[in-house]
């Protein structure tokens, strides 16, 4: 799992953004997208805020003595500790987990899925506002590409450094973590700067944006007659492992969470309130606050533009990033915890985006 964690993110991750964003992003549509990145920063400042609250509420509630020990019954270091009153508390990797699995959501793939079906279905509000379905699923999946792009800054740029923290501190100060990539633990800015930036994904899509910024190095690379067309189909066949890869690495962390009984290490009640604050509260949160600012003519393109608008709100529905799982096999830190906070979420949440998909086109496509 180690050596396909690395595969995907030294390969798969930045095949996959340069493919997609450096051909589909253009200049003169750029300043249009602004959106974008603020609501996704948004999103997951809000979906942070949520998992910190719970989780004061949550890990500190569980860690309060509620009667007697049963020392025969507490588990091994960095297992759940029960009580004779059958209140666990949470391992370390849990609780750096469960504030990400409630802010970090699937800003790239899953929404390419979700609007290439609405585009390609002829029965779809959608089909009142859309010249025609190609039109519709490339203007679809270039904001999508740029989502994914903001999302991957955010899971290389923020997640990781946290989780390194938390893994070092728990190698430190407590139980052992399991062992993965070796990564020192950071003693100067500089360091922490180059750890949380200067890594694949990110330069690959800061390396796209500036090509998208100069048409004539795009279309040296992308045209039809480019030189370099035999490279960027190559790209293009290995960024098409990267859906598979993830969901082979999710798999097998699941089996292995299961085979070993680790899915004791994340209560019931930590996974279920991740779920009902991912999927119910923080979509109703960025959505209210959305239409306000629709209201307020402060979402530039998506002002004029349903199509916008309804991506815009589709990317506060979607789960956890299934790179949570790629970052944690990487570090050889919480597998199991992620696996299954990962699972539940995208067991759960094919009926609350369905319904809040359909509130949003009621709310910016009304029947006629």
């Amino acid at each position: 799992r180690l050596a396909l964690a690395r595969l995907i993110r030294a390969v798969f991750v930045p095949s996959l953004i340069f493919t997609k964003l450096g051909p589909s992003a253009a200049a003169t549509e750029m300043s249009g997208w602004w959106p974008i990145p603020v609501l996704i920063f948004f999103n997951v400042a809000v979906g942070l805020a949520l998992g910190w609250v719970a989780d004061r509420w949550l890990f500190n509630r569980a860690a309060r003595p509620r009667g007697p020990r049963n020392s025969s019954a507490e588990s091994c270091a960095g297992r759940t500790e029960v009580t004779a009153h059958g209140v666990g508390s949470d391992s370390s990797a849990a609780r750096a987990l469960f504030p990400l699995a409630v802010g970090v959501g699937n800003y790239g793939n899953l929404p390419i899925v979700v609007l290439s079906t609405l585009c390609a279905d002829t029965s779809s509000p959608l089909a009142r506002v859309v010249a025609d379905a190609t039109t519709c699923e490339a203007r679809a999946i270039t904001w999508a590409v740029v989502g994914m792009a903001v999302g991957q800054f955010t899971m290389w740029s923020f997640s990781l450094p946290l989780l390194q923290r938390a893994r070092d501190h728990e190698r430190e100060h407590g139980p052992g973590a399991d062992r993965g990539l070796a990564v020192a633990t950071e003693s100067t800015t500089a360091d922490r700067f180059r750890k949380a930036f200067v890594n694949p994904p990110i330069l690959t899509s800061v390396a796209s944006l500036c090509v998208a910024l100069v048409p004539s190095v795009q279309g040296g690379l992308f045209g039809e007659a480019s030189v370099f067309g035999v490279v960027v189909e190559a790209l293009e066949v290995i960024a098409g492992g990267f859906i598979p890869a993830v969901t082979i690495l999710l798999g097998s962390s699941l089996a292995a969470t299961w085979t070993k009984g680790d899915q004791a290490a994340v209560r019931p009640a930590v996974v279920g309130t991740a779920v009902v604050l991912r999927l119910a509260v923080l979509p109703a949160i960025c959505a209210a606050v959305q239409t306000w600012l629709f209201r307020m003519g402060w979402l530039g393109a998506a002002t004029t533009d349903p199509l916008f608008r309804i991506y815009l709100l589709i990317l506060t529905t979607v789960p956890a990033a299934i790179n949570l799982s790629t970052v944690c096999n990487l570090l050889g830190f919480g597998q199991s915890e992620a696996a299954t906070l990962l699972f539940a979420q995208y067991v759960c949440a094919p009926v609350p985006m369905a319904l809040f998909i359909a509130f949003y086109f009621y709310l910016v496509l009304p029947p006629e």
